[in-house]
């Protein structure tokens, strides 16, 4: 933690140095800004958008100057994904080859990202990528600022444990990343104790689960493990209460701006992030009156959103460090770069430009999180849990 304190303060010098306003000519450098505006991921990508341009903003407002005296204005180019893994791909395509746009921040899902990964890898450019996932993944054009698997599904399945909740039924989206997370869940409740009960999956954009409802309240399971994403949360939470089950949900994709859409369906489901906007420091308070005053009052932050913000300062940071907005450069600056955010200390780890972060698990009371467990210190992400692929 010393030397994690030492190199915060290397860095925030850095910082003071390179965002005070110098004279000199400007440089606009275009970022594309690629998250779903439509589709049944919109509710779920809006804030990340909107903490993005925050982000932003803020740079523009700062004055960047690099050592060459230009002062660098970053231009966003905003396009839908329409939450479309094929759209996602066709918007990236058409920033890179008719708006030069070379640095990305987006995405949701996995199947999003890598359709938009296999576009910059073939046209050399860069994502920074800001949800949890499962890893598994080491692309030359991706900085990985979200979490992985031991950084989320593993803390929360401890908790579960040492909460008395054994059997485990697995509820997701039919996609990659809860397939893969379940099957992680397996692996590790093989080695540590529990069991799983039922598994079941729905395409996303789905509104009846009342089957798959029936089916847990059979199975006798102790703890549902939702994995479920987009506005399909809505339907199964409601059905579930209608149901009458009284058995805990641990979400790994509920973010608390759904949560507080939905307020009483989510009382007593927990959620495992690195954020959660009741965090008490001096950043977020700045962050959550900065976003608030932009969006509104009413507004409320979440995971992916402060990691969507916090990563537009990683990249600053790292053009900083090589003093030109090239892939390539950007992504060897981002090794070992640690910034102090609204969720705490985060470091981009040398090897895998994966994140370091700290973990929480809170409990949803009337759409509101209050946080029951933290892991206090930033935990350092496996991306290959197992051999590689």
């Amino acid at each position: 933690m010393r030397l994690f304190k030492a190199a915060l303060a290397f860095v925030m010098c850095l910082a003071f140095l390179g965002l005070s306003a110098r004279s000199g000519s400007q440089e606009v450098i275009k970022v594309g800004v690629l998250f779903s505006s439509s589709g049944t991921m919109a509710a779920s990508e809006k804030p990340m958008l909107d903490a993005t341009m925050l982000a932003i903003d803020e740079i523009n407002e700062s004055g960047i100057s690099l050592a060459s005296e230009k002062r660098i204005k970053l231009q966003a180019v905003i396009a839908d994904g329409a939450s479309s893994p094929a759209e996602f791909a066709e918007k990236a395509t058409e920033l890179m080859e008719h708006q030069g746009v070379r640095i990305f921040f987006g995405c949701w899902t996995s199947d999003s990202r890598k359709a938009v990964l296999k576009v910059l890898e073939a046209r050399g450019g860069l994502l920074y990528y800001p949800v949890q996932f499962e890893g598994q993944e080491d692309s030359p054009a991706a900085i990985y600022s979200g979490l992985t698997a031991n950084q989320q599904l593993f803390p929360a399945l401890r908790f579960l444990s040492n909460e008395g909740y054994p059997k485990i039924f697995l509820v997701g989206s039919d996609y990659l990343y809860p397939r893969t997370t379940n099957q992680l869940c397996r692996r590790y409740l093989a080695e540590h104790g529990g069991s799983i009960v039922g598994e079941r999956y729905k395409k996303r954009g789905s509104s009846d689960f009342h089957e798959i409802v029936a089916e847990i309240g059979r199975s006798g399971c102790s703890v549902v493990l939702n994995t479920i994403n987009g506005d399909s949360q809505r339907s199964f939470l409601q059905q579930y209460r209608e149901a009458g089950l009284k058995m805990p949900i641990m979400s790994l994709s509920l973010s608390e701006t759904q949560a507080l859409a939905m307020g009483s369906l989510t009382d007593g489901t927990f959620s495992c992030a690195g954020y959660f906007s009741s965090l008490h420091s001096p950043q977020n308070a700045r962050f959550c009156a900065a976003f608030q005053k932009r969006y509104g009052q009413q507004r409320v932050l979440d995971d992916a959103s402060e990691t969507a913000y916090s990563q537009v300062r990683a990249f600053a940071q790292a053009l900083l460090r090589c003093g030109r907005a090239e892939p390539a450069a950007l992504r060897q600056a981002t090794r070992a770069l640690i910034l102090d955010t609204p969720g705490g200390l985060i470091r981009y780890d040398p090897k895998s430009l994966y994140c370091w972060r700290a973990i929480r698990i809170a409990r949803f009371e009337k759409g509101r999180a209050k946080v029951v467990w933290s892991s206090e210190l930033p935990i350092r992400p496996e991306p290959f849990l197992g051999a590689r692929p």
